[in-house]
């Protein structure tokens, strides 16, 4: 499963934030998808690989991780 981030798209980390807080500028009508889809080879399933796709599409290969900070 792709997963959505917060962050516009950028085709490269160049001026990306450093603090890990979500990157607000770029295409931002596009959002960056990382991961892969179980269908997908290998190189696709690792973590740092990025993508991207509109915003406002749905599909069955983009997902989203439901985290919860524990106290």
């Amino acid at each position: 499963l792709w997963e959505w981030t917060a962050d516009c798209w950028n085709s490269t980390y160049k001026n990306a934030p450093d603090d890990g807080s979500v990157w607000t500028k770029g295409d931002c009508i596009a959002r960056v998808l990382r991961g892969g889809a179980w269908l997908l080879e290998a190189d696709y399933m690792r973590s740092a690989r990025r993508s991207h796709y509109d915003r406002d599409v749905r599909y069955y290969l983009n997902g989203f991780r439901v985290a919860k900070t524990l106290p």
